[in-house]
């Protein structure tokens, strides 16, 4: 099943939140909410959020931008979820302390708390993370480069079974054991471009845009459907 959200079909079954720059019904250029199609829940932005017009996409200044979406049980997940969202990173310099990490989204507390965060790093320049943690005990998906300066990607991080899974561009990349009850981070806040660690860091320095979530675990040929539908707005 599909469905349309003024983009190509994307994948609707287990579809529980999407934001999406391009449709006038989730964000209106030069406007101040931001909506998630699927339900009432309204995000504000913090600090000035740009807009790109080629990307269709939020701007981040990497210094004090982001989203922030209040508490939403819709976001409750309790078992399997699939995250997906675009990026666009404009600056992956830096190698101390396991090098230069922007934050895509967070969900629950603080970062050294229980939270699920999502970022990439460049680690001595050559190797990619994408990190969630649990009180502040990372879980922890090494994978390849794939912060590619100036480039489209499509990011997909998913609980299926007790495993957490990353995709690329539609492709499987890696997973590692997962079994943390997550229940209670939708209890807190979401937030789309930095990281809350009690004052809010990390910023995202580039381009964000078509974030979706399911409350179930997508299979290959469905994360690569989600991809495929999108990439075009992208090239």
């Amino acid at each position: 099943m599909a469905t349309n959200y003024g983009s190509p079909p994307i994948v609707a079954n287990g579809l529980v939140f999407i934001v999406d720059p391009i449709n006038k019904k989730s964000y209106i250029s030069g406007s101040v909410p931001v909506n998630d199609l699927l339900s009432d829940t309204t995000g504000s932005f913090k600090g000035t959020v740009g807009w790109n017009e080629s990307g269709k996409a939020f701007e981040m200044n990497g210094s004090n931008t982001y989203i922030e979406f209040q508490q939403t049980d819709i976001l409750k997940f309790t078992g399997d979820f699939c995250i997906g969202a675009w990026y666009f990173n404009q600056d992956v310099s830096g190698t101390s302390n396991g090098g230069h990490y922007d934050r895509i989204w967070q969900l629950g507390q603080t970062y050294n708390s229980n939270s699920l965060t999502c970022n990439t790093r460049q680690h001595s320049g050559t190797t990619g993370y994408f990190e969630l943690r649990n009180s502040n005990t990372p879980i922890v998906l090494t994978t390849g480069n794939h912060q590619t300066q100036n480039t489209w990607q499509y990011l997909v991080i998913q609980r299926s079974g007790t495993n957490l899974q990353s995709y690329f561009n539609g492709v499987y990349d890696t997973q590692a054991t997962y079994t943390t009850d997550i229940s209670g981070y939708g209890d807190y806040s979401f937030t789309y471009g930095a990281e809350n660690d009690g004052t809010f860091t990390s910023y995202w320095d580039g381009y964000l845009s078509q974030l979706h979530m399911y409350n179930r675990a997508l299979s290959t040929a469905e994360i690569l459907q989600n991809y495929n539908a999108l990439k075009g707005r992208f090239e």
